[in-house]
């Protein structure tokens, strides 16, 4: 995903319909978990409540809650990969 105007994540998995689930959009859930398989500098770093919630998870570093995610703006490439929920 290309991330050239900045913004969230969600709304961009949104628009190009990736196959991503949400359910609270609101770093509750964890349904969104992805692993960020390159582009970690384009992306902003999670925040208290995200961090929280992954780590309840025992989410590994490289995995963010898409619905908390922005984009830098650039021009960078950010590569990821969903979480299979057990």
């Amino acid at each position: 995903m290309n991330g050239a105007a900045g913004g969230s994540l969600a709304d961009l998995c949104d628009l190009h319909r990736a196959p991503v689930l949400f359910s609270c959009r609101d770093a509750n859930c964890g349904s969104c978990r992805v692993l960020v398989v390159s582009g970690t500098e384009e992306l902003s770093a999670p925040g208290a409540e995200e961090r929280s919630v992954l780590d309840r998870l025992g989410a590994a570093r490289s995995e963010r809650l898409a619905c908390q995610v922005q984009l830098r703006a650039g021009t960078g490439l950010v590569c990821l990969r969903t979480v299979r929920h057990q």
